[in-house]
């Protein structure tokens, strides 16, 4: 093990033609119908950050958009391996779960098959086969801030029942929410700053229905910020388990507030890229657990599962979640992990609508309940209960193995867990 490490980075534009389907919030909902692009406010980028010991190699992939599915998530994957002779798993497909991008989760009528998502597949396997040529050595710090810029929309009343805040003119707190903006710095041996990721979890919905522009949102005027104010010359925006949480800036559908809430971010990043703390002990590990899980509606369909963990330091772990989380089962892992430091990314590989945990489903509501009018095979709300507690356990034994922390192994039995949550759980 070493205090260096090897990165490289590449970026890629992906953003759509004008007259090109947006994803979410449809104009119509029966019949489906997307909203049509008429113009592109800024653009829209993937962004990969390469990670290499000289024995294992990670390319880490963040897009200005929703998510992925399965059947492009496996296309680039494919493609990148013949391009670079990793394995296609090395890979990982993250989305800044943007709503003002492509529609590229086919809840809205959009197909694989559409001109915005073949243009997308191929900017995504030509930054990451980019990120891996041009590796230089590299130490990492890592700092973390608290902040007070997201709230959660979910609201339950005194009397018990639910509520759906979704718009917070008040700017009012409600929580539970992760306040951490974390950075991860790389810079030279000789302390030249190189690349930073930057990991929040709050949706970017600050631009809804009324908006017709294509924009990467709070995620892009973070980075653009944050590179305008540190002279970075690359950052990547990593999303977190933001299932449940939005921004608190207001008013919405207001490109001025994006740049509030950009700006707000980026200062909160740099003081924490400012304070970071050198990681040791540098080297790669991963471990992943895959699975098919049960659907809740049908027993013609499955979910499938990809969960990778990876070990960067003695004190320093990433994980990759996949669908929505609710932030609950973030904390929760967090807190339990025998790292120092765990972040916990969302919208990673195949989407699988949202993950709430189980206590979300005594009240149902946005996230919980059938969303009318999805399609059957991306139904938005199609994981069993206790899946994300599920996740939380799975994750705990990945860490773990990653960690070497025997004590934490027997605490995850891997048959306690299957009884604890899925025979209780459906």
């Amino acid at each position: 093990m070493a205090d260096i490490i090897k990165i490289g980075t590449a970026q890629r534009d992906i953003t759509p033609s004008t007259g090109s389907a947006m994803g979410a919030f449809p104009v119509n909902r029966s019949p489906m119908q997307p909203r049509i692009a008429e113009g592109i406010h800024d653009p829209l980028y993937v962004k990969a950050l390469a990670l290499s010991d000289d024995t294992t190699t990670i390319v880490i992939c963040s897009a200005d958009l929703l998510s992925f599915q399965w059947i492009d998530v496996d296309a680039m994957r494919d493609a990148f391996a013949a391009q670079s002779d990793l394995p296609p798993e090395n890979l990982i497909l993250c989305g800044t779960h943007n709503h003002s991008g492509p529609e590229c989760i086919y809840y809205f009528g959009g197909s694989p098959e559409d001109d915005a998502i073949v243009h997308m597949r191929k900017q995504v396997v030509d930054a990451a086969v980019a990120s891996i040529t041009n590796l230089k050595p590299a130490t990492l710090s890592t700092g973390s801030v608290n902040t007070d810029l997201a709230y959660n929309r979910r609201q339950i009343l005194p009397d018990g029942s639910f509520k759906s805040f979704n718009l917070n003119p008040e700017k009012l707190p409600n929580g539970p929410v992760d306040p951490a903006v974390t950075v991860l710095r790389f810079d030279t041996p000789n302390g030249q700053p190189i690349a930073t990721a930057i990991h929040f979890a709050a949706h970017p919905v600050i631009m809804m229905t009324a908006n017709r522009l294509f924009t990467a949102e709070y995620p892009g005027a973070t980075c653009r910020h944050f590179e305008a104010g540190t002279a970075i010359p690359f950052s990547i925006f990593l999303q977190g388990a933001c299932g449940n949480i939005l921004p608190i800036q207001e008013p919405r559908d207001n490109y001025d507030t994006v740049e509030e809430m950009g700006k707000a971010l980026a200062r909160e990043a740099i003081v924490a890229w400012t304070q970071a703390t050198p990681e040791t002990n540098l080297s790669l590990k991963v471990e992943r657990w895959q699975d098919t899980l049960p659907n809740r509606y049908t027993n013609e369909k499955t979910i499938r599962i990809e969960i990778p963990a990876i070990r960067i330091s003695d004190d320093l772990s990433l994980v990759f979640w996949q669908g929505e989380p609710f932030i609950e089962l973030s904390l929760s892992t967090q807190s339990s992990s025998p790292f120092a430091r765990t972040i916990v990314m969302g919208y990673s590989q195949g989407s699988c609508g949202y993950v709430p945990n189980r206590r979300a489903y005594n009240f149902g509501g946005y996230g919980v309940t059938p969303y009318p009018g999805d399609p059957p095979e991306y139904n938005r709300a199609c994981v069993v209960p206790c899946t994300g507690e599920r996740w939380i356990d799975e994750t705990q034994t990945l860490l773990t193995k990653l960690h070497d922390n025997s004590s934490h192994q027997e605490r995850f039995n891997a048959q306690t867990r299957d009884q604890r949550w899925f025979k209780n759980g459906q």
